[in-house]
């Protein structure tokens, strides 16, 4: 058992309801794309999150979530490539969308970050 304070090997804290870096979840809210021309941060990236959208990322600027990945999804040297998830579907999709339910604006997250990120103002 871990005590309180030390570091897991599985890339996470060790406090109650902390999600372990490398996550995946579906999200259902509003998202903006990583090529967004607005100018304006995104609020999933504003707290440890971002879409898994096959992009690659410098290790340096990542060093939790290239901990937990590695090359897995790509890349080599500096850097290295989350998952691309973007025409994936949630198990049950095709029989929701057979029977009415909306399975529409589903994206895949990726937890890459403890906590809050400051943003640039």
């Amino acid at each position: 058992m871990m005590q309180h304070g030390m570091n897991s090997p599985f890339g996470m804290r060790s406090g109650f309801g902390d999600v372990p870096v490398g996550a995946v979840v579906a999200f259902a809210g509003g998202h903006s794309p990583a090529n967004s021309n607005d100018n304006l941060p995104n609020p999933l990236e504003a707290w440890g999150w971002m879409v898994c959208d096959g992009r690659s990322l410098l290790a340096v600027h990542y060093p939790e979530l290239y901990a937990v990945l590695g090359y897995r999804y790509g890349g080599q040297g500096e850097q290295f490539c989350i998952p691309d998830y973007r025409n994936a579907s949630l198990p049950g999709a095709e029989t929701a969308a057979t029977t009415g339910g909306d399975v529409k604006g589903i994206a895949y997250i990726i937890k890459y970050t403890y906590g809050l990120v400051p943003l640039a103002r």
